[in-house]
C-alpha cells in the first residue's frame, strides 16, 4: 500500500468567475476550468509511507486561470518544518517554488536519485541546516511536446538560496559552523561567499 495518516481533512470551494481568462489551444485540458475560480484546504497528521514519514502536513491552494498557487505548505517531520509555496502560470507553464527548512536531509535520501544519496552522505551534522532556497522551471507544452523536451526542461531549471548549519563534517573534516549563498543555473551549482569556521 501507499501509505497511511491517522487524520485527514479536505475542503474544497468552487465558484464561477465572471470575467473568465481569455485561453488558447496550447491550454490542452487546463482550457476546461478557465471559468472557475477554487480553493481548496489539505490537513492530515501522522502520514507514514515506506519512504518518507510527517508529523503533519496542511496546504492551501487557490485556481484562478491561468494561475495555479500553493498559498501555503506547512509539513512537520523528522523534528523539524517545511514551510513555503509554489505558484504555476499555465500560459507559461513556469513553476515558481519558494521554502525554508530545517528538518534532516538524510531522512528522506531514499527519494533521492543515487548521485544525490552519495553526495549527501559525505556530510555528517549535529544539527540539520537551515536551507531557504527559491527555484523556477519551465514545464513542457500541454499538448504536442516535442521528443527532446526533456533536455529543454532541464535547461530551464534555476535555484538561489542560502543555507546555514553549526557543527558539521564533510568526508571527515570537522567545521564548527558554515553558511552560504547558492545558486543552480545552466547544469551548474555555484557556492558563493562561503564561510566555514574551525
Amino acid at each position: 500500500r501507499w501509505g497511511s495518516a491517522s487524520a485527514l481533512s479536505m475542503s474544497l470551494k468552487a465558484d464561477v468567475t465572471k470575467l473568465p481568462a481569455p485561453t488558447n489551444a496550447s491550454w490542452g485540458i487546463w482550457a476546461r476550468f478557465s471559468p472557475y475560480l477554487c480553493f481548496c484546504h489539505f490537513a492530515a497528521t501522522n502520514i507514514n509511507s515506506p519512504q518518507l514519514r510527517l508529523d503533519s502536513l496542511a496546504l492551501d491552494a487557490k485556481w484562478r486561470a491561468p494561475q495555479i498557487s500553493i498559498q501555503k505548505l506547512e509539513a512537520r517531520l523528522y523534528q523539524g518544518e517545511l514551510d513555503g509555496g509554489a505558484d504555476l502560470d499555465v500560459d507559461s507553464r513556469e513553476v515558481r517554488l519558494h521554502g525554508a527548512s530545517d528538518f534532516d536531509p538524510h531522512k528522506i535520501s531514499a527519494l533521492l536519485k543515487p548521485a544525490a544519496q552519495r553526495w549527501i552522505s559525505q556530510y555528517r551534522w549535529w544539527a540539520p541546516p537551515a536551507v531557504n532556497a527559491k527555484i523556477c522551471f519551465v514545464l513542457p507544452a500541454w499538448m504536442n511536446r516535442p521528443e527532446d523536451w526533456r533536455t529543454d526542461f532541464r535547461s530551464s531549471i534555476q535555484a538561489a538560496g542560502y543555507f546555514t548549519v553549526g557543527a558539521v563534517s564533510f568526508r571527515e573534516i570537522e567545521f564548527d559552523s558554515a553558511h552560504s549563498d547558492f545558486f543552480y543555473t545552466n547544469h551548474v551549482w555555484k557556492v558563493a561567499r562561503l564561510h566555514a569556521a574551525r
